[in-house]
């Protein structure tokens, strides 16, 4: 089994900086420091080394991730792409993902229902334009489906239509003939993502 020699150990804070006879180095966890009993001039096996220096990735890793979820909640596919960013390996990433949902710090079930209702609230956009909205987010297809039908009722529907249409109408010229006020309001209706056929249902019948 190969193994690598200890040069010099240097504190630093919670963490210890391994130099090795080689001139290679890793950057180690207090407690791993203390399980492994390590010491200037000891062998380390190369096993035991890769295990140490995935210990601090999953800690280091972990602790990013808690911080970016405490600026902004997060998908599972928008954690991993970030750690990806910072180089993370896939292995220690996966371990990462799985201590999050342990703990529920992540839960894209959750996240869709919330994007959908607050889409909804605050924007009362339609079901296409919070489709892509969640779908950008790398949020599973199937659950975006089965959440918008639960809902995503026709009753909001009307309801958000009925509102946008009555606000935005107040903001044109009363010069405009009504045809032009209608494909204006048919285009923007559009653009906060209804299905054409719905709002041409409320716009010319």
């Amino acid at each position: 089994m190969a193994e690598k020699k200890i040069f010099s150990i240097e504190a630093k804070k919670k963490e210890y900086i391994i130099t090795f006879y080689d001139d290679s180095q890793i950057v180690i966890l207090f407690e791993d420091y203390l399980k492994y009993d390590l010491a200037d001039d000891k062998e380390i096996e190369e096993t035991i080394i890769e295990e140490i220096r995935n210990n601090y990735l999953q800690k280091k890793g972990y602790d990013t991730a808690l911080k970016l979820l405490s600026i902004k909640r997060l998908s599972e596919t928008e954690i991993k792409n970030k750690l990806y960013l910072r180089e993370y390996p896939e292995n220690v990433i996966d371990e990462i993902i799985n201590k999050l949902k342990e703990y529920n710090f992540i839960n894209d079930e959750s996240l869709i229902e919330s994007v959908i209702r607050l889409m909804m609230e605050q924007e009362h956009a339609g079901f296409l334009k919070i489709k892509k909205k969640l779908i950008e987010r790398g949020l599973s297809s199937k659950i975006i489906e089965v959440k918008l039908n639960e809902l995503y009722t026709e009753e909001y529907e009307e309801e958000a239509i009925q509102e946008l249409i009555s606000k935005k109408i107040k903001t044109y010229s009363d010069k405009l003939p009504e045809i032009k006020k209608k494909e204006k309001l048919l285009l923007y209706l559009q653009n906060k993502g209804f299905l054409r056929n719905r709002i041409v249902k409320y716009l010319f019948e």
